[in-house]
């Protein structure tokens, strides 16, 4: 298999849980959110969003910023266009 295949395998493997596909969606919308706001918005508690923004990370489909304690999420635009384009929303795309 070749190395771009095994990135958009597991870029749709990521993006196929509806957790981490409605994370992505929040992000898409909103642009950065911090941990807090996820963990509320999404009803999820810390673990499970540490669990499914490592999954994201791992991707390259996340872009953390650390401000001390706190972590700060974002998407990664270039590679959401370039591996999962039609999965998005014409928002993502536009931006």
């Amino acid at each position: 298999m070749a190395s771009n295949d095994r990135e958009l395998v597991k870029a749709y493997k990521a993006l196929g849980d509806p957790t981490r596909l409605r994370l992505v969606q929040l992000l898409g919308s909103k642009g950065e959110m911090g941990c807090g706001e996820l963990i509320e918005t999404l009803g999820i508690s810390p673990s499970t969003l540490s669990y499914h923004t490592s999954r994201l990370e791992s991707c390259r489909l996340l872009d953390v910023r650390r401000d001390g304690q706190f972590r700060f999420f974002s998407l990664r635009r270039d590679e959401l266009r370039r591996l999962a384009p039609a999965l998005l929303g014409s928002e993502l795309r536009a931006s």
